[in-house]
């Protein structure tokens, strides 16, 4: 997105991609700042690279929840968001 949070987008995502619709999802979760965040397979619509890009900015050791103090509960079938949380 070329604004970032800044960018318009279509009524209800419909010029989105379903990626680009759970990350705007997530993107809604995260800027709510609330002391839970519940994220139920989010990961699997995205590339490999870009969900390990997602995980480890939100979910991460380095991530927004973590320096926030936000409690993440990830589902998902995503081998590799394992070990870091």
């Amino acid at each position: 997105m070329p604004l970032f949070d800044q960018t318009i987008i279509g009524r209800k995502g419909a010029s989105s991609s379903g990626g680009q619709r759970h990350r705007q999802v997530l993107a809604h979760a995260v800027y709510a700042r609330k002391s839970i965040l519940l994220i139920d397979n989010i990961l699997s619509s995205l590339d490999a690279q870009t969900s390990q890009t997602v995980f480890n900015n939100v979910a991460g050791p380095g991530g927004l929840a973590r320096r926030w103090g936000v409690v993440v509960i990830l589902v998902t079938d995503n081998e590799r968001a394992s070990p870091a949380s």
